[in-house]
């Protein structure tokens, strides 16, 4: 037995700031879209809205876990969940779920095989990127220490302006980079096979036009790269 739509609570209490923070309204109503030209929502709620709770259900199905999704409505006292069935009924949910599109099938990228969801994953990345903190965590030593601290501050503000002005792109790397540098220092390396073999080396973050990111010296196995 389901839970039918008019026992559900009037009200449940449901924070989707964290949704909208990383998702944004304009990426819920300007890429992940119904097909309506081939079917009709038929109580026409507000689409942004009901997006947020799909997501926010699909989020919350990811650790509290049943065998299927439709258990979530269910009257059984050991898998009913009210805060799932009081923000969407379980026909509504089913019918977004079969119909929802991130691109337009009409008009897809043969050559990328995620084309169907490329929209969704470039909105997302711009939205991690203007919401990311701003290296909060540094790099440093096994001994607890910062042998870049002296330029600390530098590398941070250029990490930063790097991120504002970084053109969206869906195609990044992280791969090694040398900086020449032949005087003494703890940190200089020789990597064989490089054309820039000695010197300091650095975690860059590039998208496919060659554009930095962001970048860490390499400070051996404590360097965090993120």
């Amino acid at each position: 037995m389901y839970a039918r739509h008019k026992n559900r609570p009037s009200e449940v209490p449901i924070n989707c700031n964290e949704i909208r923070c990383f998702l944004g309204i304009l990426l819920l109503s300007g890429y992940v879209c119904l097909p309506r030209r081939e079917l009709y929502w038929e109580n026409s709620l507000d689409s942004n809205n009901a997006l947020v709770t799909f997501l926010g259900i699909l989020l919350l199905s990811g650790y509290v876990c049943l065998p299927r999704r439709e258990l979530y409505w269910e009257n059984s006292l050991d898998s009913n969940n009210a805060l799932v069935t009081g923000a969407m009924s379980r026909n509504r949910f089913r019918y977004i779920i079969q119909n929802i599109h991130c691109s337009d099938n009409t008009n897809l990228d043969g050559t990328d095989k995620f084309s169907k969801i490329r929209p969704l994953i470039d909105g997302m990345n711009r939205r991690f990127i203007n919401f990311a903190p701003s290296q909060e965590v540094h790099c440093i030593d096994e001994d607890g220490t910062d042998r870049f601290s002296k330029i600390r501050p530098l590398i941070d503000g250029m990490n930063r302006r790097f991120i504002n002005f970084a053109p969206s792109q869906e195609v990044h790397c992280i791969d090694e980079s040398m900086v020449p540098y032949y005087g003494r220092h703890g940190t200089k390396q020789f990597i064989r096979g490089k054309p820039i073999r000695w010197g300091y080396k650095l975690w860059t973050g590039t998208n496919k036009h060659g554009y930095i990111e962001w970048f860490q010296p390499h400070q051996g196995s404590s360097t965090m790269i993120f």
